[in-house]
């Protein structure tokens, strides 16, 4: 817990104080993934190993692929 949580007990803590912590929480998630992202698009390529653990995260990719690239079809 950070600020002023860590001298509440973690029963008595407020929904803003939850609230504050599970913001901060996502915000350092979404800088790592952001950044994650960034990467995948510089160097991702013929060099990417997929593994059986990405198999969800590839099947998404593609299925977005292809969502993307039919709203952009002409008509």
């Amino acid at each position: 817990m950070s600020g002023s949580c860590s001298r509440i007990s973690r029963d008595k803590c407020s929904a803003g104080c939850r609230f504050n912590e599970i913001t901060t929480a996502f915000e350092e998630d979404k800088q790592i993934l952001e950044a994650q992202q960034r990467s995948i698009e510089l160097f991702a390529g013929p060099s990417s190993v997929n593994i059986p653990a990405d198999a969800g995260g590839i099947q998404a990719r593609r299925l977005l692929r292809t969502l993307i690239e039919t709203q952009l079809a002409p008509a």
